[in-house]
């Protein structure tokens, strides 16, 4: 019996014997948050930080565990309280700290204090993937395994949430998750039902995430929703309010794993133009996160999560700075000029960060259905000039998160 159209469910019978070891660990270590996945929701609330925050969407409310000690947790969480106010799809925008300056925006808050990574950059970290929250995995099957050919991964059904991994053509990754058995723990479709689909989190890979969480703390950053408890899949975590908009999670493991696809998982392809065949899987290039400060996010991901400069521009209303680790998988940030008050600014709209879009290699851009050329400044952003070759997807055509095409 394969899974049914409105979600997961049963594996087919033939693949039963060799899935049951990858979905027991897709229920309890999935990239994209093993502690989600156990249902600890309630438990955390018990013993959760304060937080005044009436948006709740993100269930990892705790004070930080181990590794670390007693009284460094105590240091950590009694002077900055984890509130739930910085994300663009976890609260108001108002409450979202924003830098003045760097955007030209009118708040009076300032963004979180600067961070010194002088000496703290986190050896060997890998940007492994970005989650795509959405209501249904079919939503955006056909999209990403039709149009696109990514492959499956991994994934399987949980407490909370079904997280689904789709492999591209050069190995970068993008985690699908939808909601499931929403009665044990509510956080992804209560996110979903506030603020609709769209992108969720990043992922990094550390090889020792103790260490690493000792580097995030001598950086000035709050780690949450550490846990310890499974050598063969250990994370962390830095609030978006500290993470320039968007969750970031640190992740160790062991043991890579993977799990045969669910019996309705596309398997026809996109054909080629002249009719010889598939066209080849897409390639993930790169991440497009737009950040009210450059400088913040720069000192984040460049100077904590050491991702190398490949490329860096301006023009009169944006910068950018483009990032790469040792993966397939790059990221974008993109900022207005100071003082600049255009489309990026207006976009951001007081957030201190927001994913707008993934960029990927195509064959043929054009033939993938629903294109359009690009055109749009969000589209374009990033860029010296318009290349009159490059095709759009907007965030509505894709559950909230928008694609752009570049010739393969």
């Amino acid at each position: 019996m394969g899974m049914p159209a409105n979600g997961p469910g049963s594996f087919p019978a033939a693949t039963v014997a060799s899935t049951a070891a990858a979905s027991a660990r897709a229920r309890s270590s999935s990239t994209a948050t093993k502690a989600l996945t156990r249902g600890l929701s309630s438990a955390m609330r018990e013993r959760a930080c304060p937080t005044n925050s009436p948006a709740d969407s993100w269930p990892l409310r705790t004070c930080s565990a181990r590794p670390t000690t007693d009284s460094r947790r105590k240091s950590m969480f009694s002077t900055v309280p984890v509130r739930l106010s910085g994300h663009n799809r976890f609260a108001p925008a108002s409450d979202i700290p924003v830098s003045t300056t760097r955007a030209g925006g009118k708040q009076s808050v300032p963004m979180s204090p600067p961070v010194s990574t002088s000496g703290a950059t986190i050896a060997g970290t890998a940007f492994d993937h970005v989650a795509h929250a959405v209501v249904r995995w079919q939503d955006v099957w056909t999209r990403y395994a039709v149009d696109l050919g990514a492959e499956w991964n991994s994934g399987g059904p949980g407490p909370g949430f079904a997280p689904a991994q789709l492999r591209f053509g050069n190995g970068a990754r993008v985690e699908v998750l939808m909601p499931h058995r929403v009665e044990v723990n509510d956080f992804l479709d209560r996110f979903i039902t506030g603020n609709g689909p769209g992108p969720h989190h990043l992922t990094f890979k550390v090889p020792d995430l103790q260490a690493a969480i000792e580097r995030v703390v001598e950086a000035g950053f709050e780690p949450i929703g550490v846990d310890v408890s499974d050598p063969e899949w250990m994370e962390a975590f830095i609030h978006p309010k500290r993470a320039t908009g968007v969750v970031v999670q640190l992740a160790e493991q062991r043991i890579p794993w993977a799990s045969p696809p669910p019996d309705d998982y596309p398997t026809e392809r996109r054909r080629r133009p002249d009719g010889s065949g598939p066209a080849p899987p897409a390639s993930l290039r790169w991440v497009a996160h737009v950040v009210a400060d450059l400088e913040a996010a720069a000192g984040l991901f460049v100077g904590l999560l050491g991702g190398s400069v490949v490329d860096e521009g301006m023009l009169p209303d944006q910068r950018w700075v483009d990032l790469q680790w040792a993966g397939p998988l790059g990221l974008r940030l993109i900022a207005p000029a100071d003082g600049a008050t255009g489309p990026l600014h207006a976009w951001l709209g007081g957030r201190s960060g927001r994913i707008h879009h993934l960029e990927l290699t195509v064959e043929d851009p054009a033939g993938v259905p629903g294109v359009r050329p690009a055109s749009s400044p969000l589209a374009l952003m990033g860029r010296r000039g318009t290349p009159v070759d490059l095709w759009e997807l907007a965030p509505e055509d894709n559950s909230g998160l928008g694609l752009v095409l570049a010739p393969a």
